[in-house]
């Protein structure tokens, strides 16, 4: 099990994104459930997500869907460089979690 500054190096940040917002507010019309979208640690693994999610957020997560999002082409000053890609993760919760909905309304 993860220590508690563990739980806060998983997680780096949420994901607000006009494709997230609308994503949540279209399954809060399936269902009684929420999708966020957090952008997390390269290393983390849809069952580590899950547990962070859990403790830190304390919701209950139907399901984790994990994106290795690559990194772009950029020029910088007259140079090809890349940006580094990223790895995000969309979580369904059962429910509503209040630190991050406000987050997310679009």
């Amino acid at each position: 099990m993860l220590n508690e500054a563990g739980l806060y190096d998983v997680v780096s940040r949420v994901l607000v994104t006009e494709k997230a917002a609308c994503a949540n507010n279209d399954m809060k019309k399936e269902g009684d459930f929420s999708v966020y979208t957090l952008v997390v640690h390269k290393s983390a693994t849809k069952v580590s997500v899950k547990k962070v999610f859990e403790v830190i957020f304390k919701a209950e997560v139907i399901s984790v869907n994990v994106i290795n999002v690559p990194g772009k082409k950029r020029r910088f000053k007259g140079k090809m460089g890349m940006k580094s890609g990223f790895k995000k993760a969309i979580v369904r919760v059962k429910g509503e979690v209040d630190a991050l909905s406000s987050a997310m309304r679009a």
